[in-house]
């Protein structure tokens, strides 16, 4: 464990010279929840706007945008399973094994790192969200109770990893067929449906329904539910348990990636 900690470290030390990256990261992910945000306020403004969806409004609106602020902190896909992708295809991955180091807890550590960062800003963003609905949408105004809420911490930390070993399983795949973007593309698809991202899943029962067996939805939107105080407990024990499938499968593919990767002359 302490050998993944100092991953952790130095990639904190890493973020720590490479700020203006980290500004402009965040500048690109603010403007996309903007754009989003002001794409659904004009939808509520248009005379059709209140048959869109059976759901309130305010909780419509607040669902969307705090799902929104959690995904922030969040790396694209793309860029997770290429830290497994590419030293495979490469050959460098060798390298990694022979330490002996697991390269998914290794890469795990360091995305982890740059997310924790993430999370004081969320957490502000969040916040200010909610004094902009209480202004607009008559909710109840910001409080740091639900910020503090236990529930909603460990359902925000719960989404991470969901989110962060789900990518990182696909670049094990590259053992075997390469480069893994065509299972990447199609999982973004589905992702941008199901995980909640474009509009709550409220709004469609079938979708609200298919959405819970698959993982997407446990990225953000049911740390979202929590906060807006849509969702309970047992919104986060369908994420443990998504978690605990995920993290099973991945070690049974890992266990057969190294094995195939040995007999390779690996």
């Amino acid at each position: 464990m302490r050998k993944y900690i100092s991953f952790f470290r130095l990639e904190l030390f890493q973020m720590a010279e490479f700020k203006l990256d980290f500004f402009l990261f965040w500048l690109e992910s603010l403007a996309r929840v903007a754009v989003l945000f002001l794409f659904w306020m004009k939808i509520w403004s248009s005379p059709s706007g209140e048959e869109i969806s059976t759901m309130e409004r305010p909780l419509f609106m607040s669902l969307l945008l705090h799902c929104s602020i959690i995904f922030l902190p969040m790396r694209s896909p793309d860029k997770i399973t290429q830290m497994i992708e590419i030293p495979v295809i490469t050959g460098s991955i060798s390298s990694t094994l022979c330490r002996p180091v697991n390269p998914i807890l290794m890469n795990l550590s360091r995305i982890l790192c740059q997310q924790m960062r993430m999370l004081i800003l969320v957490l502000v963003l969040l916040f200010i969200s909610d004094l902009f609905l209480a202004k607009h949408f008559q909710l109840p105004p910001p409080h740091l109770s639900k910020l503090l809420n236990p529930l909603f911490i460990i359902s925000l930390l719960t989404g991470l990893l969901i989110h962060n070993l789900l990518y990182l399983g696909i670049g094990l795949f590259s053992f075997w067929i390469g480069e893994v973007w065509s299972i990447l593309y199609a999982l973004t698809i589905v992702a941008s449906f199901m995980s909640g991202q474009l509009c709550p899943l409220g709004m469609l029962p079938d979708l609200d329904f298919y959405s819970q067996l698959l993982p997407f939805r446990y990225f953000a939107y049911s740390a979202a539910s929590i906060y807006s105080g849509h969702g309970h407990i047992d919104e986060w024990f369908k994420q443990l348990i998504m978690l605990v499938l995920i993290s099973i499968a991945i070690a049974l593919l890992y266990k057969k990636a190294i094995r195939k990767f040995e007999a390779a002359g690996g």
